[in-house]
């Protein structure tokens, strides 16, 4: 599912919201989920008011917690890191959901890029919010796919 909409200086924030319901008979360890808030890419869509830096964030409506996408950088011994392993998968996982191609996060960089996060998720309600890091507004597409 996803919806377009715009951030502003009057409405900073943005809600897109999900279930994610218990099948009807089997046990049941919830859905992995790729949520993506874009704005950056939407630019090269031809959208020239796309908000430049998105903020995605995650809430569950069961627990109230909330998930805030950040990094924390650690390198393996082979030069890789759990960052660009996550990413491999999210690419993988975009590309058989069907998403179009967006500009990723990265560690190394100071550059704003739409948001993204790939989760297993037990059952319950989910918001998910978008909002400008800085405060400005422009438009924003916020998706949520299932993965199977």
């Amino acid at each position: 599912m996803s919806t377009r909409a715009q951030v502003t200086t009057t409405s900073p924030t943005s809600i897109l919201g999900f279930v994610i319901e218990p099948p009807a008979a089997g046990s049941y360890r919830g859905k992995e989920v790729l949520i993506r808030v874009v704005g950056p890419s939407l630019a090269d869509l031809d959208m020239p008011q796309a908000l430049s830096d998105p903020e995605l964030v995650l809430h569950s409506v069961r627990s109230g917690d909330e998930v805030t996408i950040g990094f924390t950088q650690i390198v393996f011994p082979d030069g890789s890191t759990p960052i660009s392993r996550y990413y491999e998968r999210v690419r993988e996982v975009s590309t058989q959901v069907g998403a179009f191609p967006i500009t990723l996060p990265s560690p190394s960089s100071s550059e704003a890029t739409d948001q993204v996060l790939l989760i297993q998720l037990p059952v319950g309600g989910y918001t998910v919010t978008a909002r400008s890091k800085s405060g400005s507004s422009g438009d924003v597409l916020i998706e949520a796919y299932e993965v199977y």
